[in-house]
C-alpha cells in the first residue's frame, strides 16, 4: 500500500475525531446549561456563573494568544513554512497551553496552600 494513501486516511481520520469531540463538547456544553437551570451552589457561588466563567476566560485567552500570535515563516525539514492561518493558529494554540497549564498551576498552589478557604 502507498504511505500517501495511508496518510491521507490517517488524516481525514484525525478530522474526524476532532470535529466529533467538537460536537460532543458543543453539545454537552448546551445540555448542561439547559438541564442545570436551578441555582445550585457551591462554597457559596453559583455553579452557572463558574461554568460561564471559565468559558468567557477561555475563549478571551485564545482571542489573545490570537492576537499576539506570530506568523513568520519557518523551515521545517529544509523547507520554507510560510501559510500565515496556521502558523498563528499553532502559536496560539500553543501559547493558550502554556498559559492554562500555569493558570492550572497557580489555582492548585493556591487550594493546596488554602487560600480562601472557610474556617469551620
Amino acid at each position: 500500500m502507498d504511505s500517501e494513501l495511508l496518510i491521507d486516511i490517517l488524516l481525514w481520520a484525525i478530522y474526524l475525531v476532532l470535529t466529533a469531540a467538537l460536537a460532543l463538547a458543543v453539545w454537552s456544553a448546551f445540555r448542561s446549561l439547559k438541564v442545570n437551570k436551578r441555582a445550585a451552589v457551591e462554597l457559596g457561588i453559583k455553579v452557572r456563573w463558574i461554568r460561564w466563567s471559565v468559558g468567557a476566560s477561555l475563549v478571551t485567552c485564545l482571542a489573545i494568544t490570537a492576537l499576539l500570535a506570530d506568523n513568520t515563516p519557518i523551515m521545517i525539514n529544509g523547507e520554507p513554512y510560510n501559510d500565515p492561518f496556521w502558523l498563528r493558529i499553532s502559536d496560539m494554540l500553543i501559547a493558550s497551553a502554556i498559559v492554562l497549564i500555569v493558570v492550572a498551576a497557580i489555582c492548585t498552589l493556591l487550594a493546596w496552600i488554602g487560600v480562601g478557604r472557610r474556617k469551620k
